[in-house]
């Protein structure tokens, strides 16, 4: 009974917090998200692609300032004979708050 009481003490006060709007021109994850979206529109085989998790070691992301980000990191997907292969990149980001997309600024594999 104390445990259901508890629980339902913790949930009141967690619903009743506010939550901060994320600004997207700080959004480190969003960036490597569509930095992904991006790195698959240039794969052989975009449905193979297995991205590491933005923790792992080797992925970078960095805020450059004026919603700009600059990702590298690395993608494992098939090439054009169906061997996987390891590939790595590097790109930048925009973020429009007029349009609210995504812009690739550049990149490189």
């Amino acid at each position: 009974m104390k445990a259901l009481l508890y629980l339902a003490v913790f949930l009141s006060l967690f619903a009743c917090s506010e939550r901060k709007p994320i600004d997207p021109c700080q959004d480190k994850s969003m960036a490597y998200v569509m930095g992904q979206h991006f790195i698959e529109k240039r794969l052989k085989a975009p449905s193979t692609a297995d991205f590491p998790w933005m923790s792992s070691d080797g992925v970078y992301v960095s805020v450059m300032g004026n919603c700009e980000f600059h990702v590298r990191g690395f993608v494992d997907a098939q090439n054009g004979f169906g061997a996987m292969i390891r590939t790595n990149y590097s790109l930048t980001l925009r973020y429009s708050k007029q349009s609210k997309k995504w812009h690739l600024e550049s990149i490189s594999i």
